[in-house]
């Protein structure tokens, strides 16, 4: 509140006044009656030490003690008359008012308590009434800065002890002898998240720590009572929080007043709950290592030092061919010599032991109970008390019967196929990442003009620098053994220790270690020259043979012409056309080669063509059609036993068969048409189009070109005319 609203707030006070003014005999009577009481009062005030005022109503200050005035610094008769806007600062002033202000409309008594400086002030304020009307304010003020110091210093230590208990894990709380809290610390709020207010005043065994938790309650509240006795009480619960069910070591113990009676009891609870989970951890460990050594597919055992078995388990028990355990102890009393086939391995087993304290792998034949061996592999330790005494023995057998069987027959495979590395006619090889042999048997030495592998061991020490006549093939096996996992068949030309060359056929695989770096490779080797010289006279002869098949059919091709030279040069021509075809369409060099020939012979029916019909240069009639068109059965009969190439003769026939089935002379469709006959075909009707004929002037290859392309598809094959139209439009094919 500002000084303008207290002003404002003052008027009704001035009205009062006003109201005095009016009656001259009470104002007389109030001031003699006020004179009085200051008479008085200041008689009073002045022997104190507080500080004692009298406000008017206006809250001018009408007396004041010696105290008072020097609190303010002043003379009293520089503080009578004033207001507190004139003798402290605002903010200060405008409280002190308020109070005032508060006493005088209220007729009653106000307490305030304020700092200034470094001192605490504490002011009682109260009316002063005369004819049962307000006529001024006086008060008392009062030092209580020691006070608030000694309160302050009581809290500080309170506060201080309640955060060591509120730090502390252990459960602590204070109460009266009926269970009512009067402080509880922080660890027990945590489990049922409430705050010291929300649990003061209620009973111990009421608040919800106990919830879920069964009998926990009623069993709280009897040992309460016990403890209001004078009994002190110590137990374990379970009680359920936020986060699960936690273990407390719980006691109640009393606090005894002077005359023994209880004046407070104080529970305190630590929570437990890991040592509890540590307990059940224990036996359940125990029962799972029991479980593990009942159940374990290894014998394990413990012995005296004087050769007795304490303990076995069912597995031990059933490899020496025993029912249970409990049989094996009794029936075997003394190990080394019942158990042991041979006593000296005893003997072995104990200065093991004697001397290094531990038994590892040591194995040893001992009997069954129906006197049959077994191999068993022993690991073993003594256990010793603090004076280094042999206690005992444990440890775990192994039944390794069929470990030992397994190694003699390895030993007996090794054997058998050390004999078949020696003996084996095929190469046979290790060499290392770098280029250097590991193992060669005696054939890969001799295929390579080497006596033994020794000496081919030492002598080829880099295999692309001494054996390869072309090193890179080397480092393309290597690149696609990498690739692939192993090359198979791949045939190279090597070097004899002489210097002469030969072919193998090598089959290789690389040997690689866990993060698949290759260690070694293996493999085989054959030599293969003299396959390689009979393959090369084959290619040979065939070739001769193909030059001699090439020349035939040129000279049948020239017969054809020789009757018909109007159509000079017409196959031949048809021929090439065909054969860039097939090469335009990827096809196999077998396939072209064929193309070509039939290209060459195509017409060879038309020997049974009267040659003035072939050459006729008008239009010829249907008869004359129908002989011309008996030519491909004709070239048919003439090729088909003369042993040439499939499908010569068969595309022959069918060179004028049409995709649509139009064509003669079988009428054949799609598919039924051989691909050789449809490229044959295309390149056909090209160049009779384009060409002269005795009963027509040339056309042009552009008439021919559009022709094709109008019927593909319906006559003509798709693929073969778009490689036939790419060749003249895009790759500049023209005919010689």
């Amino acid at each position: 509140m500002t000084k303008s609203e207290l002003i404002e707030e003052n008027s009704f006070l001035k009205k009062r006044i006003q109201e005095l003014e009016r009656s001259e005999t009470e104002s007389k009577r109030a001031e003699e009656e006020l004179k009085f009481s200051r008479q008085q009062l200041r008689l009073l005030i002045d022997a104190g030490p507080d500080f004692f005022f009298l406000k008017a109503l206006d809250l001018r200050y009408q007396l004041v003690n010696i105290a008072n005035a020097g609190f303010f610094g002043r003379e009293e008769a520089d503080i009578l008359g004033r207001t507190d806007f004139e003798l402290m600062p605002e903010e200060a002033a405008v409280a002190c008012q308020q109070s005032d202000l508060l006493t005088i409309r209220e007729k009653r008594t106000v307490v305030t308590i304020e700092p200034v400086g470094e001192k605490f002030y504490e002011t009682h304020k109260f009316p002063v009434i005369v004819a049962d009307k307000v006529v001024g304010v006086a008060g008392i003020v009062r030092d209580i800065t020691d006070r608030k110091l000694a309160e302050e210093a009581i809290k500080e230590r309170e506060r201080l002890f309640t955060l060591t208990l509120d730090d502390m894990q252990t459960f602590v709380a204070l109460l009266k002898p009926d269970g009512e809290i009067i402080f509880v610390n922080n660890t027990p709020l945590k489990i049922i998240g409430k705050t010291v207010e929300q649990v003061k005043g209620v009973k111990f065994y009421d608040v919800d720590w106990w919830m879920h938790s069964k009998g926990i309650q009623q069993i709280i509240k009897e040992d309460l009572r016990r403890c209001a006795s004078g009994e002190k009480i110590s137990c374990e619960v379970q009680i359920w929080t936020l986060d699960g069910y936690i273990w407390i070591d719980f006691s109640v113990h009393p606090i005894f007043g002077e005359n023994g009676s209880v004046l407070y009891i104080i529970p305190e609870g630590r929570d437990i709950t890991k040592r509890k989970q540590a307990e059940n951890g224990l036996q359940q460990s125990e029962q799972k290592y029991r479980s593990i050594v009942e159940n374990a597919v290894e014998g394990i055992f413990q012995s005296t030092p004087e050769g007795r078995f304490k303990t076995v388990n069912p597995a031990m028990a059933h490899m020496h061919g025993f029912a249970s355990p409990e049989e094996m102890i009794s029936d075997i009393t003394h190990i080394g010599e019942q158990l042991y086939v041979n006593p000296e391995d005893r003997a072995r087993y104990m200065k093991t032991q004697d001397e290094e304290g531990i038994v590892q792998g040591f194995e040893t034949q001992q009997y069954r109970k129906d006197g049959s061996i077994i191999w068993a592999s022993i690991n073993a330790r003594a256990v010793r008390d603090p004076t280094d005494k042999v206690l005992y023995f444990e440890g775990t057998v192994g039944d390794i019967t069929d470990q030992k069987l397994a190694e003699d027959k390895l030993k007996e495979s090794e054997e058998k196929y050390r004999s078949i590395f020696e003996n084996a006619v095929e190469g046979i090889f290790q060499s290392t990442a770098d280029r250097h042999y590991l193992n060669v048997n005696p054939a890969f030495a001799r295929m390579h003009g080497f006596e033994t592998p020794e000496e081919m061991i030492r002598g080829a020490s880099s295999i692309a620098q001494q054996l390869y006549v072309y090193p890179e093939e080397r480092q393309r096996i290597i690149e696609e053994v990498a690739e692939k996992g192993a090359v198979i068949g791949r045939e190279a030309e090597r070097y004899r220790k002489d210097g002469s060359k030969f072919w193998a056929s090598l089959n290789v695989r690389a040997v690689c270690d866990s993060q698949g770096a290759a260690l070694y490779y293996e493999g085989t080797a054959e030599d293969i020259t003299s396959r390689k010289l009979a393959e090369e006279a084959l290619r040979q002869s065939a070739e001769k043979l193909r030059k001699s098949l090439l020349g035939t059919i040129r000279a049948i091709s020239s017969t054809v012409e020789t009757r018909d030279p109007y159509t000079a040069g017409h196959q031949r021509r048809v021929s090439s056309l065909a054969r860039v075809i097939a090469q335009e369409m990827g096809l196999p060099n077998d396939t072209i080669d064929t193309i070509r020939m039939v290209g060459s012979i195509h017409d060879i029916g038309k020997i049974s063509v009267p040659a003035e019909i072939l050459s006729k240069p008008g239009k010829l009639t249907d008869m004359e059609f129908g002989l011309i068109k008996v030519h491909s059965q004709s070239g048919y009969d003439i090729l088909k036993d003369a042993e040439l190439p499939y499908p010569i003769a068969e595309v022959v026939l069918q060179h004028h068969e049409r995709l649509d089935g139009s064509g003669y002379p079988q009428g054949l469709k799609d598919d039924q048409i051989l691909l050789e006959t449809r490229i044959i075909s295309v390149a056909d009707v090209v160049e009779a189009i384009a060409s002269y004929r005795p009963y027509r002037p040339a056309r042009g290859i552009d008439a021919a070109l559009e022709e094709i392309e109008k019927n593909k598809g319906i006559l003509y094959d798709t693929r073969v005319v778009e490689a036939c139209l790419r060749l003249f439009r895009e790759r500049g094919f023209k005919f010689e």
